[in-house]
Order: structure tokens, then C-alpha cells, then sequence
């Protein structure tokens, strides 16, 4: 039993290093990275007007410029409706817009971070 726990924890630290052996190769994008198609979140209707701010998300463009990897790496939300629970779907929203942008196509894959905001107009 010890050895295969020790073979569940040596799986489990290693596979990801192994899956994503190029990640440490990626170079960060730079300023100036521009969307050439960007995708607007579509939160579900029920969740319109309940939360504003933002979400900051890590992804990699690869060299045709599609977005590989979103990941939100932080996020900010204030109530303005009459809502008192957390906001729920909106990361997943975001999500799901990110990996629909697309970027000029480049020579190698880099990794950036971008904001998204969310407001709401009366």
C-alpha cells in the first residue's frame, strides 16, 4: 500500500511537468498584443445586472493566434443588483469568450494576461 501511494504522489507531481514541458519555454507576449477578433462573454440571462468588475486572465496565444490555456488568475466583483450570493458563471463566461479571441499570427507561442471587465448600462 505505501508503494502505490507513493506512486499516486510521484504520478500526481510529475504528470503535469511532463504534459506541459514546453510551458517553461514560453515567453511572455509583451505590451502591445492586440485582438484581431475579440468575443464579448455571454452571461446567462439571469445573472445580467447582478455583478460589475473585472477578472484578469492568463492564457497563451500560439503561433496561429488562437488562445490556448485561459486561466483566471484573479477576480473582483461588487453586487449592484439585489443580489447578496457570489456571482456564479461569470469566470466560466469569461472563459469561454478568451478562447474564441484571435490574435495576429506569430512565430512562437508566448503567454500574456489581459483584464476583462464587466459593467452593466442602465
Amino acid at each position: 500500500m505505501k508503494n502505490y501511494l507513493r506512486l499516486l504522489v510521484l504520478c500526481t507531481v510529475l504528470l503535469p511537468f511532463l504534459a506541459f514541458g514546453d510551458a517553461e519555454e514560453l515567453f511572455e507576449c509583451g505590451d502591445g498584443l492586440v485582438p484581431e477578433m475579440y468575443v464579448a462573454p455571454r452571461f446567462p440571462p439571469r445573472l445580467h445586472n447582478e455583478y460589475e468588475g473585472k477578472a484578469i486572465i492568463s492564457f497563451v496565444v500560439n503561433e496561429s493566434g488562437e488562445v490556448i490555456e485561459p486561466l483566471v488568475i484573479s477576480s473582483q466583483w461588487k453586487p449592484v443588483g439585489h443580489s447578496g450570493h457570489g456571482p456564479i458563471g461569470y469566470n466560466e463566461a469569461i472563459l469561454a469568450a478568451v478562447v474564441a479571441w484571435k490574435y495576429p499570427s506569430r512565430q512562437k507561442a508566448c503567454r500574456t494576461e489581459a483584464p476583462v471587465f464587466v459593467r452593466f448600462e442602465d
